[in-house]
């Protein structure tokens, strides 16, 4: 994995959120919009030479745990929750 060398990279791989953004409007699911602040954290990815997987190339859609990712993910959801109280 590597940094999105242009600012337009990161809204064209994030075309999986924006396929189901409608959807989950339409029927009032909350969103939790974290994929700006993940576009940095190219590094945390898990590595295919990882001891952990067996991978013959890097993952670039899963991250390292426990790392700095899901401490902002987590961060993210509990922030959500306590908002909804």
């Amino acid at each position: 994995c590597e940094p999105l060398k242009y600012e337009f990279a990161a809204h064209k791989a994030d075309w999986r959120n924006r396929m189901v953004d409608e959807h989950l409007q339409l029927h009032n699911v909350p969103i939790i919009r974290i994929a700006d602040a993940l576009y940095s954290q190219f590094d945390t990815h898990i590595d295919g030479d990882s001891k952990l997987v067996k991978f013959p190339v890097a993952d670039c859609t899963h991250f390292c745990s426990p790392g700095p990712v899901f401490e902002y993910v987590n961060t993210q959801m509990l922030n959500a929750l306590r908002s909804k109280k």
